[in-house]
C-alpha cells in the first residue's frame, strides 16, 4: 500500500497532510531565524582620559616659612610652620596613548594660610592669600583609575607686617614665583565626572620681603599641600 494510500485510510488527507507539513517547515525556519538573531551583547567600551576637562579642589596647606633679617644692626633667623586650608579651581586637558596619559593643568587657590613669625629681633605676621600653578601630567591609566605624577611652576602672593626695631611696622606684599612636584591618584566615576586625592610640594626660594634703608629681609616658603578635587569632562572634540 502507498504511503498516501495509507494516510488517506487513517482518516487524514492529503491536503491536510500539505498544510501540516508546510505548519511544520515554517516552525522550523523560524526556530531557526529566532537562533540566529540572538547575538552575544558587546563588550563595554574602554574609558578614555582624552579631552579637556575644569574642576574644583579643596584640601590643607602646611608651609614652613624660614625668614632672616640683615644689616642695620639687625641680625637672625627664624623658621615656623603656618598651616591653613586651600580651595578654587582647575582647567586642564588629557591626550591618552594606549595606557599612558599625558596632559597639562593650571590651578588657582585662595588659601588661609597665615601665622606669627618671628626671626632675630624681628617678629611679624606672614600670610598667603592665594597660590596657582601650571603643571605638565603624565601618568598611567588602569581603564578607570590613573596614578599619575606632576610639577613645573608656581606662583603665590605673600604679605608681611614686619616690626623692626629700627624701622616701627613695615607692611609689603610680594609676589613671586616657585617650583612645584606631586603626584596623585584619580578615579572616574563616570564617563563624565571624576575624582581624585592630589599631593604637591612647593619652594619659592628665597623672597626678598622687605628692605629698610640698610635692613634686609629675606624670607622662603616650603609648602606641602594635600587636597581632594572634582572634575567634569568638556564635550570637546579631538
Amino acid at each position: 500500500m502507498h504511503l498516501f494510500e495509507s494516510i488517506s485510510n487513517n482518516g487524514i488527507g492529503f491536503g491536510t497532510f500539505r498544510v501540516w507539513s508546510a505548519l511544520l517547515g515554517l516552525l522550523a525556519a523560524t526556530d531557526f531565524a529566532w537562533g540566529a538573531d540572538m547575538s552575544v551583547p558587546a563588550a563595554p567600551v574602554p574609558l578614555t582620559w582624552t579631552g579637556a576637562y575644569i574642576g574644583v579642589n579643596a584640601g590643607y596647606s602646611s608651609t614652613t616659612a624660614t625668614n632672616s633679617v640683615s644689616g642695620g644692626g639687625l641680625n637672625g633667623s627664624g623658621s615656623q610652620a603656618i598651616p591653613g586650608f586651600v580651595g578654587g579651581g582647575q582647567v586642564g586637558f588629557n591626550y591618552q596613548i594606549g595606557s599612558i596619559v599625558l596632559g597639562a593643568e593650571a590651578d588657582f587657590d585662595g588659601t588661609t594660610t597665615t601665622k606669627s613669625i618671628a626671626a632675630g629681633p624681628m617678629s611679624g605676621t606672614e600670610q598667603i592669600p592665594w597660590l596657582g600653578t601650571l603643571r605638565a601630567r603624565a601618568g598611567i591609566a588602569f581603564d578607570r583609575f590613573l596614578v599619575y605624577r606632576t610639577g613645573s611652576a608656581a606662583g603665590g602672593e605673600f604679605v608681611y607686617n614686619l616690626n623692626l626695631p629700627t624701622a616701627g611696622v613695615v607692611s609689603t606684599a610680594v609676589t613671586s614665583g616657585a617650583l612645584t612636584a606631586g603626584g596623585g591618584v584619580e578615579v572616574a566615576l563616570s564617563d563624565s565626572w571624576s575624582a581624585r586625592a592630589e599631593y604637591l610640594y612647593v619652594d619659592t626660594g628665597t623672597i626678598n620681603a622687605a628692605f629698610v634703608g640698610p635692613t634686609t629681609v629675606t624670607s622662603r616658603a616650603q609648602d606641602n599641600i594635600v587636597r581632594a578635587g572634582l572634575n567634569l569632562r568638556l564635550p570637546i572634540a579631538w
